[in-house]
C-alpha cells in the first residue's frame, strides 16, 4: 500500500512540475526521483525465481533483442542466481542460447566439457585444480557455469569466454593435443614442464585467493617467451593462434600486475584487453555457422556499458550493440545495484550520488528501473545527478536494484578441494 501511495505521489509531482517550492534544495533531483518512481517495476522473488511486472517489462524487450548485457558487481551470489534464472527463462521464452562470461575462452571450453560428463562435486574438484586460471571462482559462479553447460542446446557450446587467459596451462594442454609437428610438440612439452613445475607449488587451500604474483603467467621467463614466439610462427593455424593469444594475455596480465593503477595500466593495458575481448567474441561468432546466437552477457560494468568505459575505451558492450543494430536487432543493457540495510554490506543507499533511487530502494525487494525514461530530461537539464549516475543513465537501459545482495562464498569449493576430489 505504501508503494502505491509513493507511486501516486510521484505521478502527481510529475504532473505539477515545475511548480516546486522555492526553498527546495534541489528541485531537479526531486523530478528525477519522481521519474525513477514512475518508471519502476516490481520483481517478485521466490528463492532464485523472479516474476512480476519487472519480468514482463524485460521480456517485452527480449523478444526482439539479440543480447542482454548484465553489468555485475563481481562475486555476488544473487547476481549469479539472477543470471542463471534469466538464461533459463529467456532460453524458453526468447530463444537465448549463449552465456558470455568474463573468463578465458579456452578454459571455459574445458569447463563446459567437464560439466557435461561429471557430477557437480567432481566438476568443483576440476575447478579447484585450475582455480588460478579462473577470473572468478565462487561457488555460485561455478554453479552457474555447471548448470548452463548442462542445458540442452543441441550439442553446440552454451558458454563463451571472452577475456584474457590468467593461466597458461589450459592453452598449453590444448596445444599439446593438437600439435602435428614433432619439433613443435617438443617445444610445447618443454613449456608445459616449466609451467607445471611452477604451478605445482600453488594450491587453493594454501593460497585461497590465487595471488596473481604467484601465477606462472606473471613470471619473467625469457625461455618460455621464446617458445611462444616460435609456436606463434607455426604453419599450423590453430596452434599459432593459441600461442599468439597466450602471448597477448601474458603480456597484458604482467603489465596489469606490475603497473596496476599507473598510466600504462589505466589506458593502454585496458585497451589491449578490451580489443582482445572483441577479437575473442568475433571468433565465437564466426564458429556459429548457420546458428544465430542470442546471448546473455555477464561481465563487469567497465566492459558492458553502451559507450565508453571509465578509462575512455569503447567497450565490448558498445561493439555488441553495433552488431545488433547492423542486423536490425537490439541489445539491452542492465546494471545491477546493491541495496542493503546499514552496516550489512555495501549499498547504494550509503552513497548520496545515488539518492535519485532512494524512493524505490528497498533491502527486502527487487526493483527494475527503466533508465531510458530519464534521458530526455537529463539531457535537457531538468534533472541533475552526479557524473557517474549520468553515465549510468545513458549507458544502461535498466538498473536492477537487488535488495539483500550478498557476496558469493567458497565453502563448497574449499571443502571439495580439501577432500582431494579429482
Amino acid at each position: 500500500m505504501m508503494r502505491l501511495s509513493l507511486l501516486l505521489s510521484a505521478m502527481s509531482l510529475l504532473a505539477t512540475q515545475p511548480a516546486l517550492a522555492q526553498d527546495e534544495a534541489a528541485p531537479e533531483l526531486s523530478r528525477g526521483a519522481a521519474l525513477v518512481a514512475a518508471n519502476s517495476f516490481a520483481m517478485d522473488r521466490d528463492g532464485d525465481v523472479w516474476s512480476g511486472a519487472g519480468v514482463a517489462r524485460l521480456s517485452s524487450d527480449m523478444d526482439d533483442a539479440r543480447y542482454l548485457l548484465i553489468a555485475e558487481p563481481h562475486n555476488m551470489r544473487d547476481v549469479n542466481a539472477f543470471t542463471g534464472w534469466a538464461y533459463n527463462h529467456f532460453s524458453r521464452e526468447a530463444g537465448v542460447n549463449r552465456l558470455v562470461i568474463e573468463q578465458d575462452p579456452v578454459l571455459v571450453s574445458q569447463l563446459e566439457a567437464m560439466a557435461e560428463v561429471l557430477d557437480r562435486d567432481t566438476f568443483f574438484g576440476f575447478a579447484a585444480q585450475n582455480y588460478f586460471s579462473l577470473h572468478f571462482f565462487t561457488d555460485s559462479e561455478l554453479d552457474l557455469i555447471y548448470d548452463v553447460a548442462r542445458s540442452d542446446m543441441g550439442g553446440l557450446p552454451n558458454l563463451w569466454g571472452v577475456d584474457r587467459a590468467l593461466g597458461v596451462m589450459p592453452s598449453l594442454k590444448v596445444m599439446a593435443e593438437i600439435t602435428e609437428d614433432g619439433a613443435e610438440a617438443a617445444l610445447v612439452s618443454e613449456a608445459l614442464d616449466m609451467a607445471a613445475a611452477h604451478n605445482g607449488a600453488i594450491d587453493i587451500l594454501s593460497d585461497p585467493q590465487g595471488a596473481p604474483q604467484r601465477r606462472f603467467m606473471t613470471q619473467d621467463n625469457a625461455q618460455f617467451d621464446a617458445i611462444l614466439e616460435k609456436l606463434a610462427a607455426s604453419e599450423q593455424v590453430e596452434l599459432a593462434k593459441l600461442a599468439k593469444t597466450l602471448m597477448i594475455s601474458r603480456s597484458n596480465i604482467r603489465d596489469y600486475e606490475i603497473d596496476h593503477g599507473g598510466a600504462a595500466w589505466g589506458y593502454s593495458n585496458n585497451a589491449e584487453r578490451e580489443e582482445l575481448m572483441k577479437h575473442n567474441l568475433s571468433q565465437h561468432l564466426a564458429g556459429d555457422g548457420d546458428m544465430r546466437s542470442k546471448a546473455i552477457v555477464k561481465m563487469g560494468g567497465w566492459h558492458v556499458s553502451n559507450g565508453h568505459s571509465p578509462n575512455r575505451l569503447s567497450t565490448l558492450g558498445n561493439a555488441m550493440d553495433g552488431l545488433a543494430t547492423l542486423e536490425g536487432s537490439d541489445a539491452v543493457f542492465m546494471t545491477i545495484l546493491a541495496v542493503n540495510r546499514p552496516g550489512v554490506s555495501y549499498s547504494i543507499t550509503d552513497n548520496d550520488d545515488y539518492d535519485i533511487f532512494d524512493s524505490v530502494a528497498d533491502p527486502d525487494a527487487t526493483v527494475l528501473v527503466d533508465l531510458r525514461a530519464l534521458r530526455d530530461d537529463l539531457y535537457a537539464g531538468n534533472i541533475k545527478v552526479e557524473p557517474s549516475v549520468s553515465k549510468m543513465i545513458y549507458g544502461y537501459d535498466y538498473a536492477l536494484l537487488v535488495g539483500g545482495l550478498s557476496a558469493g562464498g567458497y565453502d563448497r569449493l574449499f571443502t571439495i578441494a580439501s577432500q582431494g576430489l579429482q
